[in-house]
């Protein structure tokens, strides 16, 4: 299966270099942001000028004499007892300070105190220096004798910040302030605990005590690192979104589309696709890791540069992949493609919030493996212990990648781990999911199938002999089906199949078998069930009920290798939007097997034989509708399948093509099992060796064409032409006057038919010659005769709807009253109204998509974002009490002491005392810690205490990378001094608790800070992508609206650009702001904790900011619609958001952060954005007013500290604040700091966006550019000799200058040319057509696929610009009165062009609505068409559920019921059923019996003769003949047509080479003066040159069918025109021409 991969691989790449703009966004968003970073890094970093010794900066302290610290001025204590009197006296003497007798006055001294209460009393004269000790009661309670421990207090007015022991910048290193804020606090402790020991032990202790701060040795300083990690994880976080959105949206649109099961159908497997994907999206994911690593560590001042680039580009690869994994899994659990972009985007954020909350807790060893397999916690641990390293100069390598280095964090090494385990947790969830949720195509597993034997047990197995359903229902009706010949080999054995769609069962209990080598062709009305079943058959569907065997393998549990044996042609076209019509025939022919060069030489040959060699080059959507079904059919056909399934093959093509590819199919009888369904009778006939029937999903009959013609009891088909409603008594009477067994079979618009018995075939002679005879009397236009048909069998057993009609019952509905219409105000107003419905049945239609993904997500992360993004301010104490001991680092890793001691000392007391602390010896504690610095940076962090002691000094060290060591230090000694000097020394004899005063004065004096500036920005950051993210779904509608022409028909029906527009604007506006604005106000109030969101006036500017920035959104949303597919248009706003409104908002703030920094040319360009981009807009508006809020609530949160508020922000107006009461900084102002010029910006937005809107839907852009670039055209000569096409030109040259008034023609189109600007050849599309239509006249345009007849109708209807030439119609030149000539037509497109998401009975009545018909007549209406084409029973389903034929009746019905002067319908009948076909022709006549003109195109040969007064022929873009259909026969090819079907044979001999078929030709040239026209293999048709009576021919042909049994069939009558169309369809096929597409995409 390896080449598998390597065809995909080629399919990617062709794709990607396709993708111009999106391919270069995918690759490189990943690295804009680092290449932002990397810009601005020397503003961030700057570079270290300071010189150092031998690579490092050496920090040397000073050794600082205890009793040169400052002493307490004052000192008051309690309890006064003996003890403590005695103990502060010797404290006294020690610090020189006196006994004083009074509390109050200016003393230095100390003074006993009752108690806490007294404390309170005279706390604000109480100054910095002075201290409060408190004794324990141990103390008060002992007597005379000393405790044997001593736990005191020590309250100074000081903060010391006891709640923390880290630093509140983060940052390890040393700080100053740690040390020096606690000297007086020093003095007093040394001095009371050397006191107690001297009391306690009797011994004097003369230690000269010093103290001195950690030497160290730091590296190239990096202060910025703390804030450099957050922004890397940010940046990685944020770089990566864009390409899991991009390949999210892939993956969901190719699996919903279909191609993915088409490609599974040649046997590729998941697995094999996924990988494919996988693979192609690995390029960028190196390059992001590649180029980022090199980034951050390259050029001369880097901003990691002490790790190593490889582990870095190690850590980025692997993220990426985990990232990916992730978009796999998520592509399976979104359904609707439409939200993907969203759903993406929202899941995307989702994940991080949980990965950061976790990282910040103090989880326990055994959580983290839990933390790490959430998605980025790993990556986010990575930049941690990266951070740790880069801070004191080290870095990242192969040797420490093993450890820890950062609390809240696991090992690079355990990184990289959870990151691989991360992804294949993804990938196998993705591989669960596509076994148990496919979505629309696949079977789907039970949940628990892992749990069932029979998912393990892949053993072959085979359908049961015996069908007792079969037998069943062949004793129902045994008459229909037959045998299959006894030792033939089954290709697909279909048993007891039944599928049931929302509780409607579509397919019942279908039991049949297809035999290989023979095609099978399957019959049935529109809905019958054919799709579902072929679906079924192929594995693309799953059944509800029932086993289907395809060469003997079950497709639902051997459905991988059930594939390599299957060719598809789906009934709708699947095609990868951005491959050639070569590239995808080469494709589908390598996946078969072969090598590049064979599948392309096999491939043109395919495509040659196919028609489509002039369009090799061409992309599928700028195929006609004929040209898309070759390309459908040569993917199938591509390579050797032994099973081909073929729905529909023929759907849209022309006579000629489609006979071509009758000649194909029959040269694969014998090889290859083909199962193919048609709603042509007469391909049927051509092609069928059996044919099965379905009628309401229940199988009719299944068995060869002549046993189901011999079962109808039927010989010959007698069928006539006639003018008008046929005159079926009296035709009727001359018939059975000469074979009174005569039957009628049908009878419709303007045709009739009978059965004639074979017994009575030697009485047809006198009949023809009475009917020719009689012909003018009857009303006769043209007799065929031949034997029955595949048609009769289809009206008995398959039809669902009524072909018979007389003229009372057409005529009753000819008779319409002229109803009244709404004008004016009032008629816009019923259109908005009606619009504002239609697009909340269009959200209730996806009500669970638009609930989960445009209420509940963003407003879950909505009100997720505003409770994060709050400061915690916790209410506990600032300063609580905190003991002075080593046990406060117990929770810092590793921490250490190291000291220097006399032998005589022991410090094995303390190190029992504090047992996670390492106590480690040294010779010289500075010496040492220095070269531990130098040696590893985070090493020295460890050290937390140092301690040197003899007998006569001491000396104390102690870090200033965390709080509190210096007392620490002090207590440590003391402790080794008491554990010395006592027996029963614990190593906690003397405990100093801190408990800094505090008082209320003090409390008040600090400001209340508001939400900082940082979380302000990412709040607005956060608000403005969700509110994006999910506004632009509104893309989908916009759109939708346009491929399908629905919003196009919608305005022709009347409704204005305009009003059309503005309902969808005001109605999204509206729907936002309850779903999305006031729940964003709501949260503020609500979640708000700072004082600042929730501000009123910030309330009432931020609802203006996102309300202005929605309308303004969707102005541009619907600007960008006119340009892309719904997908694309996601991606490409996706896009729009992450580059304008995450990155240059980005850029903007650095860039008004470092002034100095930006180039002036960059200032332009973000200024140019900021004027353009509605995304880049509202993040600046949103940051500004959040920036004002912040600023305004520092004034609101400190009123009461006025006049003395001092706020540590430049923009701070006290003087506004305090005296004038007013807000410091002002919303609607033109200062730099308002969003007032974006609110303005906005407005402007809003103006052009929609104009430019209202521009593109008049076309104004489209018919200036056509003008620019086709204003050197130059028409070619037309060759046309037609004498009747010239005079019509001329005609039509004269009258369309005639006053509007006194131009009776409902429509004349004057020399319309149309020039495509296509690279690297232009196309002319259509060359100077002419021709008017008459009012009541129904006008038909024929031509082959590509002939330029939808490229027509699209000028005609002002979808394309013509390039020259005029139009006009029902009194109106386009050109002058686009407006009220759109609204003089009904248009029925190629493809569909109704709503989906409303039912067929609501699309008519909006339609009726937009015209200003009056409510009270609508229903009746609507309710007379919709009988009309037969849809009563679909009326009120949703017309998603409609089968290709019924949509396209109701698309009939839309196009008439309107009362249009002129409707156009492009192809009306393509898809629809031999019987249903008749309801449409109903509808036709009666639009024309109204003398309301029509103007037609179709395939149908039959159809046009049957309904058009006139007919053009059209070929390579020019009109060659024209005229009523009598004429075109008598002028270009009288006489007979005679069509004979031949045997079928499962050889691949062709034509000539057979002698039974040279001695047929040979009697028909002896017997006629005929003409071959048209050789098949399974037919010839002949054109009888000589006019010679019915009875004559009809003995002639028996007598010949008799002679040669090579004939099985055959049919006679008058030229028709089918083979006018042959003569100009096979002559437009010279070499030379180059046949035009019709640019129907």
């Amino acid at each position: 299966m390896r080449f598998f991969l390597g065809v995909l691989m080629w399919k990617h790449l062709i794709v990607r270099m396709k993708k111009y703009i999106q391919t270069p966004i995918e690759v490189l968003s990943p690295l804009v942001l680092f290449v932002v970073l990397y810009v601005f890094k020397d503003q961030l970093n700057p570079v270290n000028k300071h010189q150092s010794v031998e690579g490092f900066t050496i920090h040397e302290t000073d050794v600082i004499p205890l009793n040169e610290l400052e002493t307490p001025i004052k000192i008051y204590y309690f309890p006064e007892t003996d003890l403590t009197k005695l103990l502060m006296e010797k404290v006294a003497a020690k610090l020189r300070l006196k006994e004083q007798e009074q509390l109050y006055g200016a003393f230095r001294g100390y003074f006993p105190i009752s108690g806490d209460t007294e404390i309170e009393n005279f706390l604000d004269t109480i100054s910095l220096d002075d201290a409060v000790i408190i004794f324990p009661d141990s103390v008060r309670n002992s007597s005379n004798t000393w405790p044997e421990s001593l736990k005191y207090t020590i309250r100074m007015k000081n903060n010391f910040m006891t709640r923390y022991y880290k630093s509140m910048d983060n940052t390890l290193g040393s700080h100053r302030n740690f040390a020096t804020t606690y000297n007086s606090f020093l003095r007093l402790q040394w001095a009371i605990d050397s006191t107690y020991l001297q009391l306690l032990t009797g011994n004097d202790i003369n230690l000269r005590v010093s103290l001195q701060e950690l030497p160290y040795a730091q590296a190239v300083e990096n202060n910025v690192v703390a804030l450099l990690v957050l922004i890397l994880v940010f940046l990685c976080w944020l770089s990566l979104e864009l390409v899991f959105i991009f390949l999210c949206s892939r993956l969901l649109e190719e699996r919903t589309s279909g191609v993915q099961e088409l490609i599974k159908m040649v046997g590729v497997s998941s697995n094999m696709l996924s990988l494919s994907h996988f693979l192609n999206v690995l390029p960028t994911g190196i390059i992001f890791s590649v180029v980022n690593s090199a980034l951050l560590t390259a050029s001369s001042n880097p901003l990691l540069p002490h790790t190593s680039p490889l582990l870095i580009a190690i850590m980025f690869l692997l993220y990426f992949i985990s990232i990916m994994s992730m978009a796999f899994a998520l592509s399976y659990l979104v359904r609707n493609p439409q939200y993907v972009t969203t759903v993406a985007a929202v899941v995307y954020i989702a994940f991080t919030f949980p990965s950061k909350w976790l990282m910040e807790l103090d989880n326990p060893w055994w959580a983290m493996p839990f933390v790490m397999l959430v998605p980025h916690a790993p990556m986010m641990s990575f930049w941690y212990d990266v951070a740790a390293l880069e801070t004191y100069g080290q870095g990242l390598s192969i040797s420490n990648m093993a450890t820890t280095h950062a609390k809240h964090s696991v090992s690079v090494l355990g990184c990289y781990f959870f990151l691989v385990l991360q992804s294949v947790v993804f990938f196998s969830l993705t591989r669960y999911l596509s076994l148990v949720m496919p979505g629309q195509y696949g079977h789907a597993l039970p949940w628990n199938f892992l749990c069932q034997k029979s998912y393990w047990n892949k053993k072959q197995i085979g359908p049961e002999e015996e069908i007792e359903e079969l037998e069943e229902m062949r004793d129902e009706d045994a008459m229909f089906f037959e045998e299959p010949p006894r030792n033939a080999e089954v290709g697909i054995k279909i048993v007891n199949v039944s599928k049931v769609f929302d509780k409607k069962r579509v397919v019942n209990n279908v039991s049949m078998d297809v035999l290989k080598g023979e095609i099978t062709v399957l019959l049935g009305h529109n809905g019958a069930g054919k799709t579902t079943l072929m679906s079924i058959i192929t594995g693309m569907l799953s059944p509800t009920e029932g086993n289907v065997y395809v060469e003997g393998l079950d497709t639902f549990t051997q459905r991988e290798e059930m594939r390599q044996h299957l060719g598809l042609c789906p009934q709708h076209n699947l095609f990868f939007p951005d491959l050639t019509v070569l590239e995808h025939a080469i494709f589908f022919t390598m996946l078969k097997g072969e090598g590049y060069k064979e599948a392309k030489s096999s491939s043109m040959k395919l495509l040659d034989h196919l028609g489509l060699s002039t369009k090799l080059n061409d992309l599928s959507s700028a195929l006609s509708g004929g040209m898309k079904r070759r390309l459908q059919l040569a993917c199938a056909l591509a390579g050797d399948a032994k099973l081909l399934v073929l729905d529909e093959p023929t759907s849209g093509l022309d006579v000629e093509s489609r006979r071509q590819l009758w000649d194909l199919l029959s040269s694969l009888r014998g090889s290859r099992t083909v199962l193919l369904s048609t709603h042509f009778m007469e391909e049927a006939d051509a092609l069928g060796d059996r044919v099965a029937a379905l009628q309401g999903g229940k199988l009719r009959c299944h068995a060869t064409p002549m046993y189901l013609k011999r079962a109808l009891g039927t010989g010959y088909r007698l069928s006539f032409t006639t003018i008008g409603l046929p005159r079926e008594q009296a035709i009727t009477e001359v018939i059975q006057s000469y074979i009174p067994d005569a039957t009628l079979k049908e009878t419709s618009l303007n045709s009739i038919s009978y059965s004639l018995p074979s017994k009575d075939s030697t009485k047809f002679a006198k009949l023809f010659t009475a009917l020719e005879n009689k012909r003018s009397q009857l009303g006769i236009d043209s007799i065929g005769v031949g034997k029955s048909t595949l048609e009769e069998v289809f009206i008995k057993l398959c039809s669902d709807v009524t072909t018979t009609f007389d003229d009372d019952e057409v005529d009753a509905e000819i008779q319409e009253a002229d109803y009244p219409k709404l004008t004016g105000m009032k008629l816009y107003l019923r259109q908005f109204i009606a619009l504002f419905r239609r697009i909340l049945k269009f959200l209730w239609f996806h009500k669970i998509s638009f609930v989960l993904t445009q209420i509940v997500l963003p407003i879950f992360f909505l009100y997720g974002v505003t409770q994060i993004s709050n400061d915690l301010k916790t209410e506990e104490e600032k300063n609580p009490p905190a003991t002075m001991n080593l046990d406060m680092y117990q929770d810092l890793p590793n921490s250490r002491v190291l000291y220097k001691v006399d032998k005589s000392y022991s410090l094995r007391s303390l190190s029992d005392a504090y047992p996670k602390i390492d106590f480690e010896v040294a010779d010289d504690v500075a010496a040492n810690i220095l070269r531990i610095s130098k040696r590893d940076q985070l090493d020295y962090n460890k050290y937390i205490v140092g301690l040197e002691l003899n007998e006569t000094d001491a000396k104390i060290l102690f870090t200033t990378r965390v709080r509190h060591a210096a007392p620490v230090a002090m207590n440590v000694l003391t402790n080794l001094l008491a554990s010395h000097l006592l027996p029963w020394g614990d190593g906690v004899t003397l405990t100093t608790i801190n408990y800094p005063l505090e008082s209320a004065q003090l409390r008040t004096a600090e400001i209340v800070e508001p939400k900082a500036m940082g979380s302000v920005f990412l709040w607005s950051a956060f608000v403005v992508f969700i509110i994006s993210a999910t506004v632009m779904n509104a893309v989908g509608m916009a759109c939708k609206e346009r491929q399908s022409s629905t919003r196009h028909i919608h305005i022709m029906s009347g409704c204005p650009p305009l009003v059309f527009w503005l309902s969808s604007l005001i109605t999204y506006t509206i729907l936002y702001t309850l779903v999305l604005l006031i729940p964003t106000l709501v949260a503020c109030v609500a979640l708000e904790r700072n004082g600042t969101l929730n501000q009123p006036d910030f309330l009432g500017t931020l609802f203006l900011i996102m309300f202005l920035s929605v309308v303004s959104f969707l102005c541009f949303i619907f600007f960008v619609s006119f340009f892309f597919s719904d997908r694309a248009a996601g991606v490409i706003l996706v896009a729009f958001l992450f580059i304008f409104g995450v990155i240059t908002p980005a850029i903007q703030s650095g860039a008004e952060f470092f002034e100095d920094a930006v180039p002036g040319y960059a200032n332009i360009i973000l200024t140019f954005i900021s004027y353009t981009m509605p995304c880049h807009t509202f993040a600046m508006a949103v940051k500004r007013a959040g920036n004002v809020a912040r600023v305004n609530a520092y004034c609101d949160l400190n009123k009461d500290k006025c006049p003395n508020l001092v706020v540590p922000d430049l923009n701070f107006d006290v003087n506004k604040c305090c005296v004038l009461n007013e807000k410091s900084l002002n919303y609607f102002s033109f200062e730099d700091t308002s969003p007032l010029i974006f609110l303005l910006i906005y407005i402007a937005q809003i103006i052009v966006y929609m104009s430019l809107v209202i521009a593109c839907e008049k076309g104004i852009f489209m018919c200036w550019i056509d003008r620019i670039f086709n204003s050197g055209y130059s028409p070619e000569t037309s060759t046309n000799v037609d004498q009747l096409v010239c005079a019509e030109k001329c005609y039509v040259n004269k009258a369309i200058d005639l006053p509007p008034r006194d131009i009776r023609d409902a429509m004349l189109v004057d020399d319309i040319h149309k020039k495509y600007l296509r690279f690297p050849k232009s196309c002319n599309a259509v060359k100077g057509i002419s021709f008017s239509v008459q009012k009541g006249e129904c006008f038909g345009l024929l031509g082959v696929n590509g002939a330029g007849k939808s490229t027509t109708f699209k000028m005609l209807t002002s979808s394309e610009c013509p390039t020259r030439g005029r139009i006009f119609g029902n009194g109106y030149h386009m050109e002058k009165s686009r407006a009220e000539y759109l609204r003089s037509l009904g248009y029925c497109p190629q493809f569909f062009g109704l709503d989906e998401f409303l039912t067929g009975r609501e699309n008519l009545t909006l339609l009726l609505t937009l015209q200003g018909r009056d409510e009270e007549h609508i229903h009746d209406e609507v309710a007379s068409w919709i009988d009309t084409v037969g849809l009563e029973k679909y009326a009120d389903q949703p017309v998603s559920g409609y089968s290709g034929g019924c949509a396209r009746r109701l698309s009939t019905a839309a196009s008439l019921c309107g009362n249009a002067a002129v409707t156009l319908l492009d192809e009306p009948t393509a898809g629809v059923d031999v019987a249903a076909r008749r309801r449409v022709w109903a509808a036709l006549r009666r639009a024309t019996a109204l003398r309301r003109a029509l103007i037609i195109t179709s395939h149908s040969m039959d159809e046009m003769e049957a309904l058009c007064n006139r007919i053009a022929i059209m070929s390579a873009g020019e009109i060659r003949a024209l005229g009523e259909p009598a004429i075109l026969r008598a002028n270009h090819a009288a006489g007979h047509a005679l069509t004979l079907k031949l045997m079928p044979t499962s050889t691949d001999e062709t034509d000539g080479s057979k002698p039974d078929l040279r001695r047929l030709k040979a009697a028909l040239q002896d017997r006629f003066n005929c003409t071959l026209k048209d050789e098949h293999k399974s037919m010839l048709q002949y054109h009888i040159n000589d006019e010679i009576p019915y009875s004559e021919l009809f003995s002639a042909l028996e007598k010949l069918k008799e002679q040669n049994p090579l004939i099985e069939d055959y049919s006679v009558t008058e030229t028709t025109l089918e083979e006018v169309f042959l003569s100009f369809a096979q002559a437009g096929q010279a070499p030379e021409q180059d046949p035009v597409q019709d640019s129907a995409a």
